[in-house]
């Protein structure tokens, strides 16, 4: 989203408000990054507008969460059960005149830049199998998935499930040497 202007927000007294999925990160692309980074647990913002990337005194938060193993889907399925509340409470601020002003912590958030499949999504076969699933969460639907070279076709996917193997004893072989599955690179990156 475009930052708006200080003219724009002038022509409105200040009284300009945004919800922002995450008390995390700020710009795009916060559920890929909440995946990458291992996250469970963020907080649905309301919060003034200033002139910059998501940025302004917080007004109201609502906590969600999301189990290990979700694609951005998922996790807007719960990050949207959060929103009803959230609404709820501004409008209870808005009928009783009293909504807060207080100085965001320009601390809190990270900023992290947006995902772009075409230029971030290529997988690395090199990586640990864990990581790869998780890379390929990352940027599963709605986006348009991760990609990787397989001999010497380019292919894509948007989700992806690691197969386990038994555990090794003295009276078993493993099938892989990982044995705990690993995607398989065939040809040049």
């Amino acid at each position: 989203a475009p930052v708006l202007r200080s003219p724009f927000l002038e022509a409105f007294a200040g009284f300009v408000f945004n919800i922002h999925g995450s008390a995390v990160y700020r710009g795009r692309a916060g559920l890929s990054w909440a995946i990458l980074n291992g996250l469970q647990a963020d907080r649905v913002v309301l919060h003034w507008v200033a002139p910059a990337i998501d940025a302004g005194p917080v007004v109201a938060e609502r906590p969600y969460a999301w189990p290990a193993g979700c694609y951005p889907l998922d996790i807007m399925a719960t990050q949207f059960q959060a929103y009803r509340p959230l609404l709820a409470d501004f409008a209870a601020m808005l009928r009783t005149g009293r909504i807060p002003c207080a100085d965001p912590d320009t601390g809190a958030k990270l900023y992290f830049p947006s995902i772009q499949g075409e230029r971030d999504g290529l997988i690395r076969w090199d990586w640990m199998p864990e990581a790869v699933e998780t890379f390929v969460r990352a940027f599963g639907w709605p986006y348009a998935g991760a990609f990787g070279w397989f001999r010497d076709s380019r292919g894509r996917t948007a989700a992806v499930h690691l197969a386990r193997c038994r555990p090794v004893t003295e009276d078993t072989r493993p099938f892989h040497h990982f044995c705990n599955g690993v995607p398989v690179r065939y040809g040049p990156e």
